[in-house]
């Protein structure tokens, strides 16, 4: 499944890069506090804002595909609803020409 902007260019494999890259930089900063920092409050900061990053990226994936399955059902529910919006006023409109016919019509 590929995303492409309005030119055409197929940009989904710089989501995926940033996304893998931030990852692999983040678990490197937990391991390099567990293994190789001495102070504590250091290696409880790193690992809080690497643990927070990772649960940002994990989060992001694994929710994508209800946002973009929500998102399309949105959009398709909002046009149906324009579409029955307009087929009423046509017919209101109907209704009104038959209605003012009727009333014009000399009675016999």
């Amino acid at each position: 499944m590929s995303s492409q902007n309005s030119k055409g260019n197929d940009w989904v494999w710089v989501t995926h890069f940033l996304a893998i890259f931030l990852a692999v930089v983040c678990m490197g900063f937990v391991i390099y506090s567990v293994v190789g920092i001495d102070n504590i409050d250091i290696a409880r900061a790193t690992m809080g804002f690497s643990s927070a990053i990772i649960g940002v990226i994990l989060g992001f994936y694994f929710n994508r595909e209800q946002l973009t399955k929500e998102s399309k059902e949105k959009n398709y529910f909002s046009s149906e609803a324009v579409d029955i919006y307009w087929f009423n006023m046509k017919l209101q409109a109907i209704i009104d020409a038959v209605r003012q016919e009727i009333e014009e019509e000399p009675e016999e």
